[in-house]
């Protein structure tokens, strides 16, 4: 499949309702380790999938974004073909520790929290 081939309900997720000003944030999606998963994921996917949700969301100024993606790589080492991420990310999974789901809580809260003026 294409990867620029947006769905028409995609692109136009980001609309507004009339009156409204409602806050709207973008969560990017965490990398995968380079270790055997099940079912398998590519690691090389995560940044092109992110990078053509950036491209719609890029219409969208006011959508505010949480880089989940950039947050977790550098708990995990700071290097895109890491294999593990002990203490962060569970062992051959696409899923996280207690501490990384607490960790990325607190990044999201902050940065919602920023966002709303609170």
């Amino acid at each position: 499949s294409n990867l620029l081939n947006i769905p028409p309900p995609l692109a136009a997720a980001p609309g507004r309702t009339p009156g409204s000003k409602p806050k709207l944030f973008w969560v990017t999606s965490t990398p995968v380790p380079n270790a055997p998963l099940n079912p398998p994921r590519n690691q090389s996917d995560v940044p092109k999938y992110n990078a053509v949700a950036a491209e719609v969301i890029a219409q969208f100024p006011e959508i505010v974004t949480i880089d989940l993606y950039a947050f977790v790589l550098q708990k995990c080492g700071g290097n895109p073909h890491y294999t593990s991420c002990p203490g962060f990310q569970l062992p051959n999974n696409v899923h996280f520790e207690d501490a990384g789901w607490q960790e990325m809580a607190a990044l999201m809260l902050k940065t919602i929290t920023a966002a709303i003026g609170k």
